[in-house]
């Protein structure tokens, strides 16, 4: 082998075992879970959780910000980690603002750390409140002149003890009723079989409705003092039908 080959493999040998070396080094810092599950949680409810962080590295590690994805989300952090502490970044998530079912909040961590800077920690949830209203919390029916309509909305209170009392219309062309479900009736379209304490929204358009866009809020009132009423949304449409059809 030529003389003038072997300062290259030495070379190539010296990075070789450098790399490995820095395989080998542990991570200066350590987050044991950067995701958290919440579970299903009543909307309004404050949810905090603890990441907890560890500096492995022999220098302290400073973090230099933590930017949320949210309004909602506040943070809590050291400003610096001594050599091998062990320390806690918070989260915490006001929910009173977000509307029900699935979110993910996160926040980013930016840090001085040599191998691992920036790191991003996750909160999941699924958020139900304490009256849902199925299959949603609005709704829309379009029918003939003179001929009035009618839909159901199942209302399913969450909290022990919350009972469905009235329900009432803010337009005068649209009536609501409460009707109490009954053990053994089967679901509607979208809508599971309701279960015991859910009741039947019933809201009505009249007959002598004139033509056009009837706009009204039922609001559904409830037993529970923290949590009295919710409201249903209804958009109306009332068409003049033509002289040709129903031929």
């Amino acid at each position: 082998m030529p003389t003038s080959s072997r300062p290259i493999i030495r070379t190539a040998l010296a990075v070789f075992v450098v790399s490995l070396a820095s395989l080998a080094a542990p991570c200066e810092l350590r987050v044991e879970s950067k995701s958290f599950d919440a579970g299903r949680v009543e909307v309004g409810a404050v949810i905090e959780h603890r990441f907890e962080v560890v500096n492995d590295g022999d220098r302290p590690i400073a973090v230099t910000e933590v930017q949320t994805s949210c309004g909602c989300t506040a943070p809590d952090y050291p400003e610096v980690m001594a050599a091998g502490a062990r320390e806690f970044i918070t989260l915490e998530i006001d929910t009173k603002k977000l509307k029900p079912g699935r979110h993910s909040k996160s926040a980013t961590v930016q840090t001085d750390a040599d191998d691992a800077p920036r790191f991003v920690l996750q909160v999941k949830m699924e958020l139900y409140a304490p009256l849902e209203f199925l299959p949603r919390s609005s709704i829309y029916m379009a029918v003939p002149a003179r001929s009035g309509g009618e839909q159901r909305v199942l209302a399913r209170p969450h909290r022990a003890g919350m009972e469905v009392v009235n329900a009432e219309s803010d337009n005068d062309k649209i009536s609501a009723s409460v009707v109490a479900s009954l053990p053994d009736e089967t679901g509607r379209e979208g809508v599971p079989a309701p279960r015991e304490g859910d009741s039947w929204v019933v809201i009505a358009l009249s007959p002598e409705a004139p033509v056009g866009l009837h706009r009204g809020k039922v609001t559904v009132r409830t037993s529970d003092p923290s949590y009295p009423e919710g409201v249903i949304a209804v958009n109306a449409v009332v068409k003049e039908q033509r002289a040709d059809e129903g031929r």
